[in-house]
């Protein structure tokens, strides 16, 4: 007697996820239901009927599988009534910063948490990244980060740590022509920042162990600092205890003697 997806979709919503992974024997059974609205439990004698809305959602080229035969074509020409093509989280990346404080609240409201927004050079390296695994990927990213509360695990998989160089070449627009005395100005600027974002992170935030590290002046440290803008310190936040443990005092959700802004 138990209800399977498709009756509890009975005037309603039918949502089917990655349908392009849907086995052949699947495929045939859905099909049957979308032709004529009916249907029978696992183990039932009696037909039931259904009305609902179709929804499915494949990442890939669809009419590619019937070539390869893992999709038949009758079914395909069932669910593509309205196709709607969703370019990927790489090619419009303008979209990133709405999609951030989206599911910031999102996870910050299920998880219960007070999170912080991203600081500005965080989003920079975002807005860098080539992101393989699209929104979900994103959506992992952000709910580690409402968890933990340290941009610092989120900066290790976009910028990879055994990374022998960064990747000079990646913004050079190839467009045009291009002036080589300020590309290089550029590429310049760009590893002297990440350099000095490191041997920050080594150093804890300190400055002015940094400039030493460095071996230039500290007032040097603070030209090039100015010049690169404002560089956020990962910000440590713990996370809630259960409600029957004392509450700490919000004071101790930061490192004692620790920047927040450089």
């Amino acid at each position: 007697m138990k209800k399977g997806r498709v009756e509890e979709a009975h005037g309603g919503t039918l949502f089917l996820d990655e349908v392009g992974s849907l086995e052949m024997g699947m495929q045939s059974k859905m099909l049957q239901v979308l032709q004529d609205g009916t249907y029978m439990r696992v183990g039932g004698h009696e037909t039931r009927n259904i009305e609902t809305r179709l929804i499915s959602v494949a990442n890939r080229d669809l009419n590619e599988q019937v070539a390869e035969g893992t999709f038949r074509l009758d079914f395909l020409y069932r669910i593509n009534a309205i196709t709607i093509n969703l370019p990927p989280l790489r090619d419009r990346i303008e979209d990133l910063p709405d999609l951030v404080d989206y599911l910031l609240e999102k996870h910050s409201r299920t998880f219960r948490q007070n999170t912080l927004p991203l600081s500005r050079n965080m989003m920079n390296e975002m807005r860098r990244y080539h992101w393989p695994g699209n929104i979900r990927q994103l959506e992992n990213l952000i709910q580690r980060y409402v968890l933990i509360g340290e941009e610092e695990l989120l900066m290790s998989e976009l910028v990879p740590q055994d990374s022998k160089a960064p990747d000079l070449l990646m913004d050079v627009d190839m467009s045009m022509p291009m002036s080589l005395k300020q590309v290089t100005k550029k590429a310049t600027h760009e590893l002297e920042r990440q350099i000095i974002l490191k041997v920050l992170k080594a150093n804890s935030w300190n400055r002015q162990r940094t400039a030493k590290w460095l071996k230039i002046s500290y007032r040097s440290l603070l030209y090039k600092l100015n010049a690169l803008g404002r560089v956020d310190a990962p910000r440590i936040r713990r996370v809630k205890e259960p409600p029957e443990r004392e509450a700490k005092p919000s004071g101790e959700s930061r490192l004692d003697n620790s920047p927040r802004f450089l």
